[in-house]
């Protein structure tokens, strides 16, 4: 029996149940042939079923010890990061020169938030970027301003509250040093404005206002003398949209006064007579044929 199980070379685990060279036990001295009856893989797996549990708390008590040993250090560490962002000085990394925060400019990536040269060192630095590299300079500060179109326009608004006149005086020298371009660039922007249709509405209705006032107040705004903002009247008009209709065709339909314009008198900003005239109930949308034939006919809402 021995004889069929057993070779000088191989020998069956018992375990797996199958024939394996000797190469693939382990040594014993006690075990037949010098090796043990179990297989190194069945050995393996055996071990891992037996000691996964033990292994993970003995690896959770060894941690825990770790930790504890090192929470000393740390303390001290977080101490000494508290301290540093605490202080109110900070030596220039550019100069060396130590000087208060504020000289330094903000940097969320910092530990403390501040960069680490201090403002006029910085801008020497970029400044010198600039010289060296103007068209990757150049391309940089046009792809940060259309990444940050916001903070540009917030900036702008601060300079030009900051210094109105001399915004505006340096705006006319402009126009008059280039008239030409100050004149495209009024028809683009115009042109660009009257794309948006809250914007053609507006304009449209402060024409028509300032056309029917006799006061020659002109500066106020035009929201200010009705009884109604512009999303209001916007709204009121597009409940009563025929098919066909939208603020993209505006222009081939009319915003058109029931009772017309040439039925109040309208002696001023303060007259009731302009509020009667272009209250809500009053107005109502219209195709431009329609209008154009209505002339100043009572009609009634839709």
């Amino acid at each position: 029996m021995a004889d069929e199980e057993y070779t000088a070379t191989s020998r069956v685990c018992t375990k797996c149940k199958i024939y394996k060279p000797l190469d693939e036990f382990h040594r014993s001295k006690r075990g037949l042939y010098g090796r043990v009856p179990v297989c190194k893989a069945c050995s393996h797996k055996a071990y891992k079923v037996k000691y996964a549990e033990l292994g993970a708390e003995i690896n959770a008590k060894t941690l825990a010890a770790y930790h504890k040993r090192q929470e000393p250090k740390r303390q001290a560490k977080r101490e000494a990061i508290q301290k540093f962002i605490n202080m109110p000085d900070k030596r220039c990394a550019k100069c060396g020169e130590v000087k208060p925060k504020s000289n330094f400019g903000k940097d969320n990536r910092r530990l403390d938030g501040h960069r680490p040269y201090c403002k006029p060192c910085h801008a020497a630095g970029n400044r010198k970027w600039r010289e060296e590299r103007p068209d990757v300079a150049a391309e940089a500060s046009a792809r940060w301003a259309r990444n940050n179109r916001e903070r540009v326009a917030e900036k702008a608004r601060r300079y030009y509250h900051r210094n109105t006149e001399k915004c505006r005086d340096s705006y006319v020298r402009w126009r008059q040093a280039d008239p030409e371009k100050a004149r495209a660039i009024d028809r683009k922007s115009r042109s660009k404005r009257r794309q948006r249709a809250e914007v053609r509405v507006h304009d449209s209705v402060g024409n028509r206002i300032r056309g029917s006032l006799r006061a020659g107040k002109d500066w106020i705004a035009t929201f200010d003398l009705l009884d109604y903002t512009l999303d209001e009247l916007m709204t009121h008009l597009e409940r009563q949209f025929v098919k066909g209709m939208s603020w993209d065709n505006y222009g081939e339909w009319h915003i058109d006064h029931i009772t017309p314009l040439s039925s109040f008198t309208i002696s001023g900003v303060d007259d009731p007579e302009l509020r009667r005239a272009w209250c809500l109930t009053n107005l109502r949308p219209i195709w431009a044929r329609d209008n154009l034939s209505k002339r100043c006919k009572i009609t009634h809402l839709l």
